[in-house]
């Protein structure tokens, strides 16, 4: 299939899912949301989000440093006030899973999906009662990148449902 490419530069906000919620020891420590904010690969195929679109490895990975390099907030689905910080990212790649299956910390063929792994530090006791409740069930990231439209075959594409399995 032909490749057609169009660049711009734009803002991107991604949906991660939350897959698990940490309880705090009370008002000095909210706990933690622990969640996936980015997913390149599932099972060897590129991964395609609900907006339509896919980041590769090593965009996701580069995505995650600068994040970490440069904000860390945490807000209620790009709304309002700073109401947490991301404590803890792993980019999750099949590089670092085979590096880690060396060391005996998980088997070479454990890591099902590449993605972007992260902690979220609720800040405010609102914030920590909504995931409590289990009203949100999902958190945002925000960054600006270059977005590249591509022709891809329907075939290389993983299809999952995350949000079911959270």
């Amino acid at each position: 299939m032909g490749t057609r490419e169009t660049q711009a530069r734009k803002s991107v906000e991604h949906h991660g899912v939350v897959i698990s919620v940490e309880k705090g020891a009370g008002e000095d420590d909210l706990g933690s949301v622990w969640g996936i904010a980015i997913i390149s690969t599932v099972d060897g195929k590129m991964y395609v989000d609900d907006q339509d679109e896919h980041i590769p490895t090593k965009v996701m990975k580069r995505s995650a440093d600068s994040f970490i390099d440069n904000s860390r907030d945490g807000k209620i689905m790009h709304e309002g006030d700073v109401v947490g910080r991301v404590r803890h990212s792993v980019p999750l790649t099949n590089e670092l899973a085979k590096s880690l299956s060396k060391r005996g910390v998980l088997t070479e063929d454990a890591l099902l999906m590449e993605c972007w792994l992260i902690e979220w530090v609720p800040e405010t006791v609102e914030a920590r009662k909504r995931f409590d409740s289990g009203e949100l069930k999902a958190f945002s990231v925000h960054g600006d990148g270059l977005v590249v439209d591509r022709e891809i075959d329907v075939e290389d594409i993983a299809t999952t449902d995350l949000e079911g399995a959270a």
